[in-house]
């Protein structure tokens, strides 16, 4: 077992996704709960500096609830420069959210979340829960779970395309 999380609201709960494997052989997830307001938390684990020593958790970043989404379920992505990006469930509009974290320039500075895109529900989609992936140029795929139709009563999710 490399982490054991607490549930605590610095620590995070419930990491739904897969971890993705970033330089130095840092693991980097999402838990969809707890965090600084329960909204969830995008975490790293630093391997030891010793074989056999423990890994190291840091929590990134705490999910609001608000504006910056909350409830990622889905694994992130590592862009340029380390940028870590990835979507929320719920956000603003109760729909979801695609975000970005930037690592800071030196350590023990926090990273600098963005919100990339705000869903509103309608024939943009709601609900994006299937992680994204980078294309040429850092173009964001990804695809919503509902949404899509002419009403915002319904539809059956979309596939969209995001430049940062």
């Amino acid at each position: 077992m490399l982490h054991s999380f607490t549930g605590a609201l610095s620590d995070g709960s419930s990491p739904f996704a897969p971890v993705v494997i970033g330089s130095g052989g840092v693991l980097y997830g999402t838990t969809s709960g707890n965090g600084a307001s329960d909204g969830g938390t995008v975490f790293c684990l630093t391997p030891p500096a010793s074989l056999g020593g423990p890994w190291t958790e840091d929590v990134l970043y705490s999910f609001t609830g608000f504006s910056d989404g909350y409830i990622p379920i889905a694994p992130v992505v590592i862009g340029n420069g380390g940028v870590l990006c990835g979507s929320n469930t719920s956000g603003a509009f109760g729909y979801g959210t695609v975000f970005s974290l930037v690592p800071p320039a030196s350590p023990g500075v926090p990273w600098t979340e963005n919100v990339l895109y705000t869903f509103t529900g309608c024939s943009d989609g709601r609900a994006p829960e299937g992680g994204l992936l980078i294309g040429r140029g850092g173009v964001l795929y990804g695809t919503t779970a509902l949404g899509g139709a002419k009403s915002c009563d319904g539809g059956f999710g979309t596939v969209f395309a995001l430049r940062p």
